[in-house]
């Protein structure tokens, strides 16, 4: 696989979640993995243990609760310029990734969308074939998955899940 442009891919999990995640070693790319930990949970080292020979993952453990809480702290861990927000139940396919992650780069885009697809291949409907700008009624159906930043755009304009608003 050659990837041209760096990205991350910040993935948040919780509790035993943390063994859903499968995640392909690469060169070009970033695993920021937090990982949400209820107080109580038996064999906490362990979790650390699954990644630590990993040079291409950042692992961090909050014992705090919380999806936007979880987000803020895999922004805030992001090393690369792109960074696409990520489930622990999701796979990826990192050459489209880097393709997105181009066209941002060559386009000055902030903030893209992408596709998703089911186990089956199955596509949402909801999708357009071409590219296009979003608006206030379009934005508000992106699931969180669907989102790659530039991380530089966001830290400059002080942007964060707010953790009041919920999913």
């Amino acid at each position: 696989m050659l990837l041209k442009t760096n990205f991350s891919i910040l993935i948040s999990t919780m509790n035993n979640n943390i063994y859903h995640i499968d995640i392909e070693p690469s060169d070009n790319v970033i695993y920021v993995i937090i990982h949400q930990v209820s107080p109580g949970l038996l064999n906490l080292s362990g979790f650390y243990e699954m990644f630590k020979d990993r040079d291409d993952v950042i692992y961090k453990q909050l014992s705090c609760m919380g999806l936007s809480l979880s987000r803020n702290a895999a922004l805030s861990l992001c090393p690369t310029k792109y960074g696409f927000i990520m489930d622990d139940d999701v796979s990826v396919d990192l050459n489209k990734m880097s393709f997105l992650v181009d066209c941002m780069e060559s386009d000055g885009v902030d903030i893209a969308t992408c596709q998703y697809a089911f186990p089956d291949m199955c596509i949402s409907d909801k999708y357009y074939k071409l590219s296009r700008l979003h608006n206030k009624f379009s934005v508000a159906k992106v699931s969180s998955i669907e989102i790659c930043i530039n991380m530089h755009s966001l830290r400059d304009n002080n942007i964060t899940f707010d953790t009041k608003f919920g999913l």
